[in-house]
């Protein structure tokens, strides 16, 4: 069974919706008020009945690009146009560019949906493992983990080899600017995690040291449809190599 992960939202925009907040609440989401906290952003955009159609969408566009530049480090961003009447909102849906990934909806319930959707369907969730009980684990994968204790995606990529921090950054729907602000943002922390399950394989001995490491993560694997595991994380299947490296430390399979 995979962990759900839990949405940590921050609200900007226009006036507070009490609704918004209580089902917040009621769906188990943490309101924080930092972007450096936030795996979601519900941007509040009530409508204006004083201005035109055309306006309305001017100021939306205009709105909605200066809060993507603010939070370039969340991944999930709805947008909430609360109070809008349902055919404008259709006209504004269909005519509206829309920066990067805002989702545009008109009420609480439906921006709260978003969220939930959005974050339990991440393809990057960490799947519990049989060795996340086992005493001493976390010790194998220390180093992946900045002063603060939290997954460091700039340790990740020294450890794995990768090319560039972009990568992950790609992986996390972010940009590679705010992944290199903040390395251990809310947004690329799933991304880590499964990072760090395939990172304990260096508790076998003949994989403990780094060359050794990155040269299994570059090596094409039977196991993978002779693949390596760097193809199958760019191909999406990260938990594919998370099982296989299950498999290899409790000696159920072999690669």
């Amino acid at each position: 069974m995979e962990e759900v992960l839990s949405p940590m939202v921050m609200i900007t925009g226009g006036k507070s919706d009490t609704r918004l907040r209580s089902l917040l609440k009621q769906a188990g989401a943490a309101e924080v008020d930092r972007t450096t906290d936030a795996n979601a952003l519900i941007f509040e955009f009530p409508w204006r009945s004083s201005q035109s159609s055309r306006r309305y969408v001017q100021s939306l566009v205009r709105d909605l690009k200066e809060s993507e530049a603010q939070h370039a480090g969340i991944a999930i961003l709805v947008a909430m146009l609360s109070g809008i009447p349902v055919k404008t909102f259709f006209d504004v849906i269909s005519t509206t560019p829309n920066p990067r990934s805002f989702d545009l909806v008109r009420t609480p319930e439906e921006a709260v949906s978003r969220v939930l959707l959005a974050v339990c369907k991440s393809p990057h969730r960490k799947t519990p493992s049989i060795l996340d009980a086992v005493r001493g684990i976390e010790d194998v994968t220390k180093d992946l983990r900045g002063d603060d204790g939290r997954l460091c995606a700039k340790k990740v990529k020294d450890v794995f080899g990768l090319d560039t921090m972009a990568e992950l950054a790609e992986a996390a729907g972010i940009t590679r600017q705010a992944l290199n602000d903040n390395s251990s943002t809310p947004a690329v922390i799933p991304v880590l995690e499964s990072f760090e399950q395939v990172a304990r394989l260096r508790a076998l001995k003949q994989l403990s040291e780094a060359g050794s490491f990155r040269r299994w993560w570059r090596r094409k694997l039977p196991s993978l449809d002779n693949r390596s595991p760097n193809e199958a994380w760019r191909a999406g299947e990260i938990g594919t190599v998370v099982d296989l490296v299950d498999g290899l430390l409790t000696g159920e399979t072999h690669g």
